[in-house]
Protein backbone atom coordinates (compact mmCIF):
# COMPACT_ATOMS: atom_id res chain seq x y z
CA UNK A 1 0.00 0.00 0.00
CA UNK A 2 2.67 2.29 0.92
CA UNK A 3 4.16 1.61 -2.70
CA UNK A 4 0.98 2.24 -4.43
CA UNK A 5 0.34 6.04 -2.14
CA UNK A 6 4.12 7.13 -3.14
CA UNK A 7 3.53 6.68 -6.57
CA UNK A 8 -0.02 7.98 -6.56
CA UNK A 9 1.45 11.10 -4.39
CA UNK A 10 4.11 11.62 -7.09
CA UNK A 11 1.98 12.06 -10.03
CA UNK A 12 -0.19 14.50 -8.00
CA UNK A 13 3.23 16.88 -7.04
CA UNK A 14 4.06 16.52 -11.05
CA UNK A 15 0.67 17.81 -11.65
CA UNK A 16 1.19 20.51 -9.10
CA UNK A 17 4.41 21.54 -10.80
CA UNK A 18 2.97 21.99 -13.81
CA UNK A 19 -0.18 24.07 -12.57
CA UNK A 20 2.35 26.61 -11.26
CA UNK A 21 4.43 26.48 -13.99
CA UNK A 22 1.27 27.33 -16.16
CA UNK A 23 0.96 30.26 -14.16
CA UNK A 24 3.87 32.15 -16.16
CA UNK A 25 7.41 32.35 -16.87
CA UNK A 26 9.13 33.51 -13.50
CA UNK A 27 10.22 36.52 -13.83
CA UNK A 28 13.97 37.44 -13.50
CA UNK A 29 13.94 37.86 -9.83
CA UNK A 30 12.28 35.17 -8.94
CA UNK A 31 15.39 33.36 -10.50
CA UNK A 32 18.32 35.17 -8.43
CA UNK A 33 16.27 34.68 -5.31
CA UNK A 34 15.49 30.80 -6.27
CA UNK A 35 19.27 30.49 -7.52
CA UNK A 36 20.49 32.33 -4.22
CA UNK A 37 18.51 29.35 -2.01
CA UNK A 38 20.10 26.73 -3.82
CA UNK A 39 23.23 28.14 -2.41
CA UNK A 40 21.97 27.60 0.87
CA UNK A 41 21.36 23.67 0.23
CA UNK A 42 24.96 22.78 1.18
CA UNK A 43 24.48 24.92 4.26
CA UNK A 44 21.51 23.17 4.87
CA UNK A 45 22.98 19.72 4.30
CA UNK A 46 26.04 19.95 6.61
CA UNK A 47 23.80 21.52 9.01
CA UNK A 48 21.85 18.08 9.05
CA UNK A 49 24.91 16.21 9.19
CA UNK A 50 26.14 18.42 12.14
CA UNK A 51 23.15 17.56 14.11
CA UNK A 52 22.81 14.01 12.99
CA UNK A 53 26.58 13.43 14.57
CA UNK A 54 26.00 15.54 17.59
CA UNK A 55 23.00 12.37 18.10
CA UNK A 56 25.72 9.99 17.57
CA UNK A 57 25.18 8.85 14.48
CA UNK A 58 27.66 7.25 12.11
CA UNK A 59 29.52 9.90 10.16
CA UNK A 60 27.84 7.67 7.31
CA UNK A 61 24.05 7.20 8.02
CA UNK A 62 24.62 11.38 8.71
CA UNK A 63 25.88 11.82 5.43
CA UNK A 64 22.77 9.65 3.89
CA UNK A 65 20.93 11.37 6.02
CA UNK A 66 21.37 14.49 5.93
CA UNK A 67 21.90 14.36 1.54
CA UNK A 68 17.95 13.01 1.86
CA UNK A 69 16.82 16.37 3.63
CA UNK A 70 18.83 18.71 2.13
CA UNK A 71 16.27 19.51 -0.43
CA UNK A 72 13.44 22.01 0.31
CA UNK A 73 10.15 20.59 0.46
CA UNK A 74 7.78 20.63 -1.64
CA UNK A 75 4.69 21.69 1.04
CA UNK A 76 6.69 25.00 0.67
CA UNK A 77 4.79 25.25 -2.71
CA UNK A 78 1.47 24.25 -0.93
CA UNK A 79 1.83 26.75 1.95
CA UNK A 80 2.76 29.39 -0.89
CA UNK A 81 -0.20 28.67 -3.18
CA UNK A 82 -2.58 28.83 -0.38
CA UNK A 83 -1.24 32.33 0.73
CA UNK A 84 -1.39 33.16 -2.90
CA UNK A 85 -5.10 32.38 -3.00
CA UNK A 86 -5.85 34.35 0.41
CA UNK A 87 -4.31 37.58 -1.23
CA UNK A 88 -1.36 37.56 0.80
CA UNK A 89 1.41 37.05 -1.57
CA UNK A 90 1.87 37.29 -5.76
CA UNK A 91 2.69 35.09 -8.16
CA UNK A 92 5.88 35.83 -8.18
CA UNK A 93 6.84 34.54 -4.72
CA UNK A 94 5.50 30.91 -5.93
CA UNK A 95 7.01 31.42 -8.89
CA UNK A 96 10.57 32.07 -6.67
CA UNK A 97 9.53 29.43 -4.35
CA UNK A 98 8.76 26.69 -7.43
CA UNK A 99 12.47 27.48 -8.45
CA UNK A 100 14.16 26.97 -5.23
CA UNK A 101 12.40 23.86 -4.62
CA UNK A 102 12.91 22.34 -8.24
CA UNK A 103 16.27 23.31 -8.37
CA UNK A 104 16.67 21.54 -4.86
CA UNK A 105 15.52 18.42 -6.31
CA UNK A 106 18.00 18.19 -9.10
CA UNK A 107 20.66 19.19 -7.12
CA UNK A 108 19.91 16.38 -4.35
CA UNK A 109 19.42 14.06 -7.79
CA UNK A 110 23.16 14.81 -8.85
CA UNK A 111 24.02 14.75 -4.99
CA UNK A 112 22.68 11.30 -4.88
CA UNK A 113 24.06 10.12 -7.60
CA UNK A 114 27.79 10.66 -6.13
CA UNK A 115 27.10 10.28 -2.29
CA UNK A 116 29.39 6.57 -2.25
CA UNK A 117 32.17 8.17 -4.07
CA UNK A 118 31.82 10.69 -2.17
CA UNK A 119 32.08 9.66 1.41
CA UNK A 120 34.80 6.72 0.29
CA UNK A 121 36.79 9.97 -0.48
CA UNK A 122 36.20 12.48 2.28
CA UNK A 123 35.39 9.73 4.99
CA UNK A 124 38.86 10.05 7.52
CA UNK A 125 37.66 14.13 7.54
CA UNK A 126 33.73 12.99 8.39
CA UNK A 127 34.91 10.63 11.06
CA UNK A 128 36.32 13.34 13.09
CA UNK A 129 32.53 15.30 13.49
CA UNK A 130 31.61 11.37 15.05
CA UNK A 131 30.82 11.32 19.30
CA UNK A 132 31.51 8.22 20.54
CA UNK A 133 29.99 5.89 21.58
CA UNK A 134 27.67 5.70 18.57
CA UNK A 135 23.91 4.92 19.42
CA UNK A 136 23.24 1.19 19.39
CA UNK A 137 20.82 1.04 16.36
CA UNK A 138 23.53 2.69 14.54
CA UNK A 139 26.63 1.23 15.87
CA UNK A 140 29.01 -1.08 13.53
CA UNK A 141 27.68 -4.48 14.23
CA UNK A 142 31.70 -6.86 13.76
CA UNK A 143 30.67 -10.34 13.21
CA UNK A 144 34.81 -11.38 14.10
CA UNK A 145 36.28 -14.55 12.84
CA UNK A 146 32.51 -16.31 11.66
CA UNK A 147 33.39 -18.01 8.52
CA UNK A 148 29.11 -19.31 8.73
CA UNK A 149 26.13 -16.80 8.94
CA UNK A 150 22.80 -18.33 9.88
CA UNK A 151 20.03 -15.87 9.59
CA UNK A 152 16.70 -16.14 11.41
CA UNK A 153 17.63 -17.68 15.32
CA UNK A 154 14.34 -19.88 14.95
CA UNK A 155 13.73 -23.62 15.54
CA UNK A 156 15.52 -24.30 12.11
CA UNK A 157 17.91 -21.87 12.44
CA UNK A 158 19.01 -22.72 16.24
CA UNK A 159 19.42 -26.50 15.39
CA UNK A 160 21.17 -25.52 12.28
CA UNK A 161 23.75 -23.59 14.48
CA UNK A 162 24.10 -25.97 16.93
CA UNK A 163 24.95 -28.87 14.33
CA UNK A 164 27.26 -26.83 12.21
CA UNK A 165 29.14 -25.99 15.87
CA UNK A 166 30.16 -29.75 16.76
CA UNK A 167 31.28 -29.74 12.99
CA UNK A 168 33.01 -26.59 12.37
CA UNK A 169 33.58 -25.32 15.54
CA UNK A 170 32.73 -22.01 16.85
CA UNK A 171 33.02 -20.25 13.16
CA UNK A 172 29.49 -19.25 13.73
CA UNK A 173 27.22 -15.88 14.21
CA UNK A 174 23.42 -16.29 14.35
CA UNK A 175 21.07 -12.94 12.96
CA UNK A 176 17.75 -12.43 15.17
CA UNK A 177 15.56 -9.22 14.21
CA UNK A 178 13.95 -10.16 17.95
CA UNK A 179 15.79 -8.48 20.80
CA UNK A 180 14.48 -10.71 23.31
CA UNK A 181 15.34 -13.89 20.94
CA UNK A 182 18.63 -12.98 20.34
CA UNK A 183 19.42 -12.16 24.17
CA UNK A 184 17.83 -15.64 24.98
CA UNK A 185 20.58 -17.46 22.42
CA UNK A 186 23.35 -15.53 23.89
CA UNK A 187 22.22 -16.49 27.59
CA UNK A 188 23.11 -20.06 26.54
CA UNK A 189 26.03 -19.64 24.99
CA UNK A 190 24.99 -19.17 21.20
CA UNK A 191 26.99 -16.02 19.27
CA UNK A 192 23.87 -13.86 17.76
CA UNK A 193 23.61 -10.58 17.28
CA UNK A 194 20.55 -8.20 16.30
CA UNK A 195 20.06 -7.38 12.92
CA UNK A 196 17.32 -7.33 10.15
CA UNK A 197 18.46 -8.94 7.58
CA UNK A 198 16.29 -7.31 5.08
CA UNK A 199 17.09 -3.82 6.20
CA UNK A 200 19.79 -2.28 3.72
CA UNK A 201 21.14 -0.49 6.83
CA UNK A 202 22.20 -3.44 8.30
CA UNK A 203 24.35 -4.82 5.40
CA UNK A 204 26.24 -1.22 5.23
CA UNK A 205 27.54 -1.15 9.30
CA UNK A 206 28.08 -4.68 9.44
CA UNK A 207 31.67 -5.89 9.19
CA UNK A 208 31.74 -9.77 8.04
CA UNK A 209 35.24 -11.76 7.89
CA UNK A 210 36.63 -11.57 4.38
CA UNK A 211 36.14 -15.43 4.29
CA UNK A 212 32.64 -16.36 4.48
CA UNK A 213 31.89 -19.13 3.01
CA UNK A 214 28.43 -20.53 3.90
CA UNK A 215 25.20 -18.51 4.50
CA UNK A 216 22.09 -19.80 6.49
CA UNK A 217 18.64 -18.32 5.31
CA UNK A 218 16.22 -19.60 7.94
CA UNK A 219 13.84 -17.07 8.38
CA UNK A 220 9.96 -17.86 8.65
CA UNK A 221 8.81 -16.24 5.76
CA UNK A 222 9.62 -17.47 1.98
CA UNK A 223 9.25 -13.88 0.85
CA UNK A 224 12.09 -12.66 3.39
CA UNK A 225 14.59 -15.68 2.54
CA UNK A 226 14.04 -14.51 -1.61
CA UNK A 227 14.69 -10.89 -0.28
CA UNK A 228 17.92 -12.45 1.65
CA UNK A 229 19.51 -14.19 -1.20
CA UNK A 230 19.40 -10.90 -3.23
CA UNK A 231 21.22 -8.89 -0.63
CA UNK A 232 23.40 -12.22 0.39
CA UNK A 233 24.56 -11.59 -3.53
CA UNK A 234 25.29 -8.31 -3.07
CA UNK A 235 27.11 -8.12 0.12
CA UNK A 236 28.94 -11.71 -0.08
CA UNK A 237 29.17 -12.69 -3.63
CA UNK A 238 31.56 -15.50 -3.18
CA UNK A 239 29.38 -17.16 -0.34
CA UNK A 240 27.19 -20.02 -0.72
CA UNK A 241 23.98 -20.19 0.49
CA UNK A 242 21.45 -22.91 2.14
CA UNK A 243 17.76 -22.33 2.64
CA UNK A 244 14.80 -23.65 3.71
CA UNK A 245 11.31 -23.86 1.88
CA UNK A 246 7.90 -25.32 3.12
CA UNK A 247 6.42 -25.74 -0.72
CA UNK A 248 8.24 -27.90 -3.66
CA UNK A 249 7.67 -24.73 -5.71
CA UNK A 250 9.57 -22.45 -3.29
CA UNK A 251 12.06 -24.89 -3.22
CA UNK A 252 12.21 -24.17 -7.28
CA UNK A 253 12.28 -20.34 -6.77
CA UNK A 254 15.47 -20.15 -4.12
CA UNK A 255 17.42 -22.37 -6.63
CA UNK A 256 16.36 -19.61 -9.32
CA UNK A 257 17.33 -16.80 -7.31
CA UNK A 258 20.94 -18.31 -6.89
CA UNK A 259 20.54 -20.62 -3.80
CA UNK A 260 23.06 -23.37 -3.56
CA UNK A 261 21.21 -25.55 -1.65
CA UNK A 262 17.40 -25.56 -1.25
CA UNK A 263 15.65 -28.36 1.51
CA UNK A 264 12.32 -28.52 1.82
CA UNK A 265 11.06 -28.51 5.56
CA UNK A 266 8.23 -31.13 6.28
CA UNK A 267 9.73 -33.43 3.20
CA UNK A 268 12.97 -33.82 4.83
CA UNK A 269 11.41 -33.89 8.52
CA UNK A 270 9.36 -36.76 6.91
CA UNK A 271 12.26 -38.77 5.03
CA UNK A 272 14.44 -38.33 7.80
CA UNK A 273 11.08 -39.63 10.29
CA UNK A 274 10.84 -42.66 7.54
CA UNK A 275 14.45 -43.30 7.68
CA UNK A 276 14.38 -43.52 11.30
CA UNK A 277 11.58 -45.83 11.11
CA UNK A 278 13.25 -48.16 9.03
CA UNK A 279 15.98 -48.35 11.04
CA UNK A 280 14.31 -49.18 14.04
CA UNK A 281 12.10 -51.94 12.28
CA UNK A 282 14.91 -53.94 10.46
CA UNK A 283 17.35 -53.43 13.96
CA UNK A 284 14.35 -55.07 15.48
CA UNK A 285 13.89 -57.96 13.27
CA UNK A 286 18.28 -58.43 13.40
Amino acid sequence: MSDRLLSFKDILLVGFFLSIGLEGTPPGAAWVIGLFALLLVPARSFGFFWLFTRFRLRARTAVHGSLTLSTYSEFGLIVGAAALSAGLIDQAWVSTIAVAVSGSFVVASAANRVRYRFYDRWSDWLHRFERRPTIGEDAVIDCGQARVLVFGMGRVGAGSYDELVIRRGQVLVGVERNEETAARHRAVGRNVVRGDALDRDFWERVRFHPEVDLVFASTSSHAANLELVGRVREFLPNARIAAIATYPDQVEELRAAGVDVARNLYVEAGQALADDAVGVMFGDQG
